[in-house]
């Protein structure tokens, strides 16, 4: 645990200083050049535009600073947790989609729209991720795993499983989709005329489903010490493994219309400052080159998103492929989940055999 106040403090000016810069950039891009904080619109090339990103590259900077745990805190990474394969599922996701916007980018939105492959697929992703969830659960339920402010493990399973599948039931507006059936009148003003509740507000949801999704999976197990409060001792089984920060890099980028977005810009650079940071500090060569093959791939693909995204028919293709890369690592994370609740289990019932 952090116990020295002086850090504390000095953690919680970085953040601070932090927030102010990217606040700054939201209200002068407002004020001056009439750009709302979720407008999507393409790269700003302007001199702003490279302000903008220097200034939120020096803020995503204080960020890692003050998330990073001090040197005996740092967690092992524990490559062997990931579910085998899967970092090479995040390195095909970037590959492919930097390919496509390179060779065939007006053919890319025939595949991510509503009923298509992408979206077809994602759907079914969610539903492996229930089935995991559900399996969790199961074997959760004699744990004598700590429970998080009384909370016991698998009440937190079924929680996320309802989580998870409000999202699915989002993502497949409530079956309309898969029934055909017409848009009730209370729907109709959505963006996209679905039976959803997220395309009323379509921006604002985005912006929060996409940052909690790298919050959790890239910025947690990067900034979860090896020590917590024991009020937090419960949680600790839900946290991601070190290494899962790359899997998950991917959530990092695929950005073209909204590259702009502040909150964006600063998940991107400190993906890249996690991966930087964690292959300065490996030591094994096979994981080094696994992270420095991923933070090729995020760096390389982004930059061309960002030179040739201009090419693509409708332009927000990339958020699209986004939404299955999300569910992706959504599966990834319920599988260590499943892995650690059943070893439990395991071990559970061992015991009384072994007395």
């Amino acid at each position: 645990m952090i116990s020295d106040p002086k850090s504390l403090v000095g953690r919680a000016v970085q953040l601070a200083v932090a927030i102010a810069i990217s606040g700054a950039m939201v209200v002068y891009g407002d004020a001056a050049y009439d750009h709302r904080m979720l407008e999507k619109y393409p790269p700003d090339w302007s001199l702003f535009g490279w302000f903008k990103a220097l200034a939120l590259l020096f803020a995503s900077f204080l960020v890692f600073l003050a998330l990073r745990p001090e040197a005996s805190q740092l967690r092992v990474a524990h490559w062997d947790a990931l579910p085998a394969g899967w970092l090479t599922v995040g390195l095909c996701i970037l590959a492919a989609s930097a390919l496509a916007v390179i060779a065939w980018p007006t053919l890319i939105a025939d595949y991510v729209r509503e009923g298509r492959a992408l979206s077809v697929l994602t759907e079914f992703i969610f539903l492996a991720a229930l089935a995991l969830l559900a399996v969790s659960a199961w074997s959760a339920r004699g744990s004598d795993r700590a429970g998080f402010f009384g909370i016991r493990p698998v009440w937190i399973l079924l929680a996320m499983i309802a989580v998870v599948l409000l999202i699915l039931m989002e993502e497949m507006s409530w079956g309309q989709h898969w029934l055909g059936f017409a848009t009730p009148d209370g729907f109709e003003k959505n963006l996209q005329n679905e039976t959803n509740l997220h395309n009323f507000y379509t921006h604002r949801f985005e912006a929060a489903y996409y940052s909690t999704a790298v919050l959790v999976f890239v910025v947690l197990p990067f900034a979860w010490p090896r020590e917590v409060p024991s009020f937090a001792d419960g949680l600790t089984v839900f946290v991601p493994p070190l290494s899962f920060a790359i899997l998950a890099l991917p959530l990092c980028g695929l950005f073209y219309e909204t590259w702009n977005f502040v909150m964006y810009q600063v998940w991107f650079y400190l993906g890249v400052l996690i991966a930087i940071f964690m292959f300065q500090r490996e030591t094994e060569p096979a994981a080094r080159r696994g992270i420095a093959t991923m933070l090729a791939a995020l760096l390389l693909s982004q930059l061309v998103f960002l030179l040739l995204g201009h090419t693509l028919r409708d332009g927000h293709e990339l958020t699209e492929i986004r939404e299955v890369a999300i569910p992706l690592a959504l599966v990834a994370y319920c599988w260590i989940l499943m892995t650690r609740f059943r070893r439990d289990a395991d071990l559970s019932a061992k015991r009384p055999a072994q007395n």
